[in-house]
């Protein structure tokens, strides 16, 4: 069913890609991190942002002139990186995503380009790098779908070339039913962790 579902969403992208004024590809740097709630003894003072990647292609379809639809499909790395408890070394998550964001922009200027809009995310794979060790981690890392905010400044350098810095808000917990306890043991809940995103991207327009 999920599949089906991230087939579906591809295929409607495709066909908007198709009736786009302009279509471009691009790629960049992602600055990720986790948000682990609750905090219980300190959940989140093991985890840090680190530096990942994205790339993939968008479309912008200009309802006027100065608004416009821009949907895009990505592979986005996200994830993490956080302390291992028995060294003094640290270890980092890979949660690799294919992503569908779907932006509402503004041309604020002739240059800047304001947008806003829904992510979906389709999870294709958790492993966590220790040292040369890698480990899927798919059991604990476990909801396949994602879904988040974001909200795009964008800089046009040139008639084919653009600067974009983005940051998405993930409302959706990548783990799920999975349980959380106290320094004592007591159940405290289930476990969530929320995707946090910035992008800084380079695109060309093709068309």
């Amino acid at each position: 069913m999920q599949k089906k579902i991230l087939l579906l969403s591809i295929s409607i992208f495709i066909s908007f890609i198709a009736y786009s004024q302009n279509i471009g590809i691009k790629a960049g740097l992602n600055y990720v991190n986790n948000i682990m709630d609750p905090n219980t003894n300190g959940v989140n003072d093991n985890n840090s942002f680190r530096i990942a990647y994205h790339f993939g292609i968008y479309g912008k379809f200009f309802v006027e002139d100065k608004f416009f639809i821009q949907p895009e499909l990505l592979y986005s790395n996200k994830g993490l990186t956080f302390d291992e408890t028995s060294s003094t070394s640290k270890a980092n998550l890979h949660l690799n995503y294919i992503n569908l964001p779907v932006l509402f922009g503004y041309q604020l200027t002739e240059n800047f380009v304001l947008a806003f809009g829904p992510e979906l995310g389709y999870l294709v794979s958790a492993k966590s790098k220790f040292d040369s060790q890698t480990t899927n981690v798919d059991e604990i890392w476990n909801n396949k779908f994602d879904f988040g905010l974001a909200i795009a400044l964008e800089y046009n350098l040139s008639e084919k070339f653009n600067l974009g810095l983005r940051y998405t808000h993930g409302l959706t917990s990548v783990i799920k039913d999975i349980g959380m306890t106290d320094e004592i043991g007591n159940p405290i809940g289930e476990a969530n962790a929320r995707n946090r995103s910035f992008q800084l991207s380079i695109g060309y327009r093709i068309k």
